[in-house]
């Protein structure tokens, strides 16, 4: 299908749905003055063509933006059943609040990795601030009954 002619389709529609909204409304309301409700039309077509642009174009990045998912999903990897490469860094192609989980480091990488001096007190503020666990929440406040405020 041709997405140009549903395009030019849809907003004809919403022009003539905006020209006879328009002109019934002016009609009723300001009774037998015809001159005045055709100008009152004309506008009223022009906002309704553009209200259904706008939402032809909120329609065709949601579709766009689907398909460019589906498409990422169904996408097979190169490399056939091996399994992608994970690091803690984050690359470029993720986005910014996804990280990658690596496996924990085995004995020979943790033996001969260097040691950090943590005697040494520590001047950043992320340091300083007590440890909270994720799963922490404030506790709910109970209602006081009866009492009297004086």
């Amino acid at each position: 299908m041709n997405t140009e002619n549903t395009d030019k389709f849809f907003l004809a529609l919403g022009g003539f749905a905006g020209f006879g909204t328009t002109f019934f409304a002016a009609l009723s309301a300001g009774g037998d003055d015809v001159p005045n409700a055709l100008l009152k039309s004309a506008v009223g077509m022009i906002v309704g063509t553009l209200l259904v642009k706008m939402l032809l174009s909120v329609a065709h990045s949601a579709f766009r933006e689907a398909s460019l998912e589906k498409k990422s999903l169904k996408k097979p990897s190169a490399e056939g059943t091996q399994k992608p490469e994970t690091s803690t860094a984050a690359t470029p192609s993720a986005s910014p609040s996804v990280t990658q989980i690596s496996s924990p480091p085995s004995r020979q990488e943790q033996a001969s990795a260097p040691s950090v001096d943590t005697s040494a007190p520590s001047t950043s503020p992320v340091a300083a601030a007590p440890a909270v666990p994720a799963t922490a929440r404030p506790r709910p406040v109970k209602p006081v009954r009866n009492a009297r405020v004086s």
